[in-house]
């Protein structure tokens, strides 16, 4: 497990004992994001300065280190074969990168608001996205075009997470709720109410059977 810090470290911890496997400094400013490629052998990191690197693990060695076109990377995801990741900043643009160069493949920008969220369906088809404006909005990976635009959350979404399968897309509000969507007619299937904060975490079991999610009062 990787933990990005504050002052700049990243921390490595055994997932069965959680004792530290390694610590080390990789920047002097914040580590806002940091994400594991699915093959377990690279890291991607980014940070307050506005820099995303790729690394190999364990060796910790700096593959390469791209700028971005504003400071404070805030989200970092791979998805499902790791040949491509996406990263969104303080802004509203939401950028999809080739893993082993760095390059830009799609600027994706539609948001009225800093974006939140990212996530890749299974299928690599479409990418999903939440925000401040209270809105998760789908796109066409293949085109960049706005599939859907997913409204019903009253206020900022904070999380969003397809299901194993693909067949749900779940978001997370301020306004408390988890909604699950139907990702064939874009529409609300459940929406579950118990949160007394906002919900900034959502995750799917392995079988998609169960959804757990998490607040920011720590519950």
């Amino acid at each position: 497990v990787a933990c990005a810090e504050e002052d700049g470290y990243l921390t490595f911890y055994d997932y069965e004992n959680g004792t530290v496997l390694a610590s080390r400094q990789i920047t002097d400013s914040d580590v806002n994001c940091v994400q594991f490629h699915p093959d377990g052998k690279r890291y991607i990191t980014g940070d307050d300065d506005g820099n995303v690197r790729l690394w190999d693990h364990p060796a910790h060695t700096e593959r390469y280190s791209v700028p971005v076109k504003k400071p404070g990377v805030e989200c970092l995801v791979f998805n499902g074969t790791g040949d491509l990741f996406a990263l969104c900043d303080r802004t509203t643009e939401i950028q999809i990168r080739d893993t082993e160069t760095g390059t830009v493949r799609l600027n994706l920008d539609g948001h009225q608001g800093r974006n939140t969220g990212l996530a890749f369906s299974p299928d690599n088809s479409l990418f999903a996205s939440s925000s401040r404006d209270g809105t998760a909005r789908i796109w066409d990976l293949d085109t960049g075009a706005t599939v859907q635009v997913l409204e019903g959350h009253i206020s900022a979404v904070w999380a969003l997470r397809f299901s194993p399968d693909g067949t749900h897309l779940a978001t997370g509000g301020s306004d408390l709720t988890v909604r699950v969507w139907n990702t064939e007619s874009w529409q609300t299937e459940r929406i579950y109410r118990g949160h007394q904060r906002q919900v900034d975490a959502l995750a799917y079991s392995p079988d998609g059977r169960i959804l757990s999610s998490g607040d920011d009062a720590g519950t």
